[in-house]
Protein backbone atom coordinates (compact mmCIF):
# COMPACT_ATOMS: atom_id res chain seq x y z
CA UNK A 1 0.00 0.00 0.00
CA UNK A 2 1.53 2.97 -0.92
CA UNK A 3 0.88 6.23 1.44
CA UNK A 4 1.24 9.53 0.49
CA UNK A 5 2.11 12.48 3.31
CA UNK A 6 1.24 15.44 1.65
CA UNK A 7 0.49 19.67 2.12
CA UNK A 8 1.72 22.74 0.81
CA UNK A 9 5.50 23.86 1.05
CA UNK A 10 6.46 24.35 4.40
CA UNK A 11 4.08 22.92 6.64
CA UNK A 12 5.19 20.17 7.85
CA UNK A 13 5.50 17.29 5.80
CA UNK A 14 9.07 16.19 6.45
CA UNK A 15 8.88 16.38 10.08
CA UNK A 16 5.05 14.46 10.39
CA UNK A 17 7.53 11.39 8.48
CA UNK A 18 10.19 11.90 10.94
CA UNK A 19 7.99 11.59 14.15
CA UNK A 20 6.38 8.92 12.64
CA UNK A 21 9.06 6.92 11.96
CA UNK A 22 10.01 7.92 15.79
CA UNK A 23 6.57 6.61 16.50
CA UNK A 24 6.79 3.27 15.20
CA UNK A 25 10.94 2.44 15.19
CA UNK A 26 13.25 3.27 13.34
CA UNK A 27 14.28 -0.14 12.53
CA UNK A 28 10.72 -0.85 10.48
CA UNK A 29 11.91 0.99 8.01
CA UNK A 30 14.17 1.82 5.36
CA UNK A 31 14.98 4.82 2.55
CA UNK A 32 15.62 8.35 2.90
CA UNK A 33 14.40 11.70 4.77
CA UNK A 34 15.48 14.79 3.79
CA UNK A 35 15.96 17.94 6.21
CA UNK A 36 16.87 21.64 5.27
CA UNK A 37 18.74 24.91 7.69
CA UNK A 38 16.44 27.49 8.87
CA UNK A 39 16.50 30.05 5.70
CA UNK A 40 15.56 26.69 3.61
CA UNK A 41 18.85 27.41 0.99
CA UNK A 42 20.03 24.12 1.17
CA UNK A 43 18.52 20.70 2.23
CA UNK A 44 20.38 17.14 2.64
CA UNK A 45 18.94 13.12 2.28
CA UNK A 46 19.96 11.16 4.81
CA UNK A 47 19.83 7.03 4.92
CA UNK A 48 17.01 5.84 7.65
CA UNK A 49 19.14 2.78 8.46
CA UNK A 50 23.04 3.87 8.04
CA UNK A 51 22.49 7.68 8.46
CA UNK A 52 24.83 8.50 6.10
CA UNK A 53 24.24 12.03 4.67
CA UNK A 54 25.01 14.33 1.62
CA UNK A 55 24.10 17.80 0.39
CA UNK A 56 21.75 17.37 -2.35
CA UNK A 57 20.18 21.25 -3.13
CA UNK A 58 21.64 24.79 -2.26
CA UNK A 59 20.82 28.41 -3.51
CA UNK A 60 22.96 29.22 -6.57
CA UNK A 61 23.26 32.06 -8.45
CA UNK A 62 24.01 29.55 -11.11
CA UNK A 63 20.94 26.64 -10.91
CA UNK A 64 19.95 23.84 -12.28
CA UNK A 65 16.21 24.09 -11.05
CA UNK A 66 14.46 26.82 -10.02
CA UNK A 67 16.77 29.26 -7.61
CA UNK A 68 19.13 25.64 -6.82
CA UNK A 69 21.60 23.80 -7.92
CA UNK A 70 22.28 20.10 -6.84
CA UNK A 71 24.55 17.46 -6.78
CA UNK A 72 23.61 14.51 -9.58
CA UNK A 73 25.82 11.93 -8.25
CA UNK A 74 23.93 12.29 -5.12
CA UNK A 75 20.57 11.88 -6.55
CA UNK A 76 22.58 8.70 -8.67
CA UNK A 77 23.71 7.02 -5.24
CA UNK A 78 20.10 7.62 -3.41
CA UNK A 79 18.05 5.81 -6.13
CA UNK A 80 21.39 2.87 -6.26
CA UNK A 81 21.03 2.35 -2.68
CA UNK A 82 16.85 2.55 -2.52
CA UNK A 83 16.73 -0.30 -5.70
CA UNK A 84 19.16 -2.45 -3.75
CA UNK A 85 17.03 -2.09 -0.25
CA UNK A 86 14.10 -2.51 -2.04
CA UNK A 87 15.36 -6.01 -3.63
CA UNK A 88 16.79 -7.41 -0.24
CA UNK A 89 13.62 -6.66 0.82
CA UNK A 90 11.80 -8.60 -1.23
CA UNK A 91 13.70 -11.62 -0.71
CA UNK A 92 12.41 -11.46 2.55
CA UNK A 93 9.82 -13.88 3.08
CA UNK A 94 8.14 -12.12 6.27
CA UNK A 95 8.84 -8.59 8.56
CA UNK A 96 9.68 -6.45 5.45
CA UNK A 97 10.47 -3.00 6.42
CA UNK A 98 8.80 0.35 5.11
CA UNK A 99 10.05 2.10 2.52
CA UNK A 100 10.38 5.61 2.29
CA UNK A 101 11.28 8.68 -0.11
CA UNK A 102 10.76 12.08 1.13
CA UNK A 103 10.67 14.90 -0.83
CA UNK A 104 9.21 13.63 -4.29
CA UNK A 105 8.56 16.23 -6.41
CA UNK A 106 9.34 18.59 -9.68
CA UNK A 107 12.40 16.97 -10.94
CA UNK A 108 10.55 13.24 -10.47
CA UNK A 109 7.93 14.45 -12.76
CA UNK A 110 10.44 15.94 -15.83
CA UNK A 111 12.10 11.86 -15.26
CA UNK A 112 15.08 12.76 -13.27
CA UNK A 113 16.31 13.23 -9.79
CA UNK A 114 14.87 10.30 -7.68
CA UNK A 115 12.72 9.18 -10.40
CA UNK A 116 14.55 5.69 -11.07
CA UNK A 117 14.51 4.89 -7.22
CA UNK A 118 10.65 6.21 -6.60
CA UNK A 119 9.12 3.99 -9.83
CA UNK A 120 11.08 0.68 -7.93
CA UNK A 121 9.31 2.18 -4.57
CA UNK A 122 6.19 2.37 -6.30
CA UNK A 123 6.69 -1.09 -7.23
CA UNK A 124 7.25 -2.39 -3.95
CA UNK A 125 4.15 -0.70 -2.54
CA UNK A 126 2.05 -3.18 -4.67
CA UNK A 127 2.84 -5.59 -1.81
CA UNK A 128 4.40 -3.87 0.72
CA UNK A 129 3.58 -0.67 2.48
CA UNK A 130 5.80 2.51 1.58
CA UNK A 131 5.41 6.13 2.53
CA UNK A 132 6.60 9.07 0.14
CA UNK A 133 6.31 12.87 0.88
CA UNK A 134 5.56 15.18 -1.54
CA UNK A 135 3.42 18.99 -1.70
CA UNK A 136 -0.43 18.13 -2.84
CA UNK A 137 0.09 20.26 -5.97
CA UNK A 138 2.50 17.58 -6.94
CA UNK A 139 0.19 14.62 -6.44
CA UNK A 140 -2.16 15.09 -9.05
CA UNK A 141 0.46 15.25 -11.67
CA UNK A 142 1.79 11.78 -10.99
CA UNK A 143 0.55 9.07 -12.62
CA UNK A 144 0.06 6.61 -9.83
CA UNK A 145 -1.40 2.85 -11.87
CA UNK A 146 -2.68 1.55 -8.16
CA UNK A 147 -4.59 3.25 -5.06
CA UNK A 148 -2.73 5.49 -2.69
CA UNK A 149 -3.78 6.66 0.58
CA UNK A 150 -3.05 10.48 1.67
CA UNK A 151 -1.76 11.56 4.42
CA UNK A 152 -2.07 14.52 6.97
CA UNK A 153 -3.35 15.79 3.88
Amino acid sequence: MLKIITGAKGSGKSTRLKNYISKMGKNNFFGFTSFCNEERNKYWVKNIETEETWLLLWESFTPKYSRFDYDEEVFKIVNEKLKIRIEEEMKKSKNRKIGVLDEVGMIELESKGFNEGLMALFDYSKKEEAIIVMRQNFVNEFSFDQSYELLFD
